[in-house]
C-alpha cells in the first residue's frame, strides 16, 4: 500500500471516496442529510486546492487504485473559517439557511491540527491503512506547528471513536441536539 500526499488528477477518484464516507457516516447515524445531485467532484477539487489542508491517500500498489483517505486542515483559532469550505460543506450536505456552526465558525488563537474525514473502503478495513493515513497526517500537522490535533465524530460511531481513543485521542467536548417539540413554556410547567 502506498500513502501519499494526493494530487489534483486524484479528484475523480477522491470524489467517489468522499461520496462513500458520507453515506457510511449516514448508516452510522450521522445526523445530516445528503444534497440530491450532490457535486462530489467540486468537492474533491475544492479539497485538493486548500491552502490550510492536506489530503492524504491509500494507493494500492497492484492497480494504483485508491482505497482510502484522511482530509486534513490547519484551524488557526480566532479566524473565521475559510467562507468557501462552509459554503462547500452546506452545498454537499443540503443545509439551505446558515447555521449557528456556520455563522460563528472561528477558532481561538494558536492552531489546531483537525482530522475531517479518515475513510478506507471495506474490503480493505482492518489491515493498518487508516492508523498509516492518520499516522502521516499528524506528522504533516505536526510540521506546521499545530498546537492539538482534534478529530468530530457522530454520536454512535462507536468504531471511529475506539479508532481515535486507540491513538491518543479523548473526548473534549459534546454536541447535544434537541428536535422542535414543547415550547418552553410546556418545559417549564414539566409537560
Amino acid at each position: 500500500m502506498i500513502l501519499r500526499e494526493a494530487r489534483l488528477n486524484d479528484a475523480p477518484a477522491l470524489a467517489e471516496l468522499a461520496r462513500a464516507e458520507a453515506e457510511h457516516q449516514l448508516e452510522a447515524g450521522a445526523g445530516f442529510r445528503l444534497s440530491p445531485g450532490a457535486d462530489w467532484a467540486a468537492y474533491a477539487r475544492e479539497r485538493l486546492k486548500r491552502p490550510d489542508g492536506m489530503v492524504m491517500v491509500a494507493e494500492r500498489e497492484d492497480d494504483g487504485k485508491l482505497v482510502g483517505f484522511a482530509g486534513l486542515r490547519i484551524a488557526r483559532r480566532g479566524q473565521p473559517a475559510s467562507a468557501s469550505h462552509v459554503g462547500l460543506i452546506r452545498r454537499i450536505l443540503g443545509w439551505r439557511r446558515r447555521t449557528a456552526a456556520a455563522r460563528s465558525a472561528t477558532v481561538e488563537p494558536s492552531a489546531s491540527g483537525v482530522i475531517d474525514s479518515i475513510y478506507v473502503v471495506p474490503e480493505c478495513r482492518q489491515r493498518g491503512i487508516a492508523t498509516g493515513l492518520l499516522g502521516r497526517g499528524l506528522i504533516w500537522l505536526e510540521s506546521r506547528r499545530v498546537s492539538e490535533f482534534e478529530a468530530a465524530i457522530w454520536a454512535g460511531n462507536d468504531v471511529s471513536l475506539a479508532f481515535f481513543r486507540k491513538a491518543g485521542f479523548e473526548p473534549a467536548r459534546v454536541l447535544v441536539r434537541r428536535k422542535p417539540g414543547p415550547s418552553a413554556d410546556q418545559m417549564e410547567k414539566g409537560a
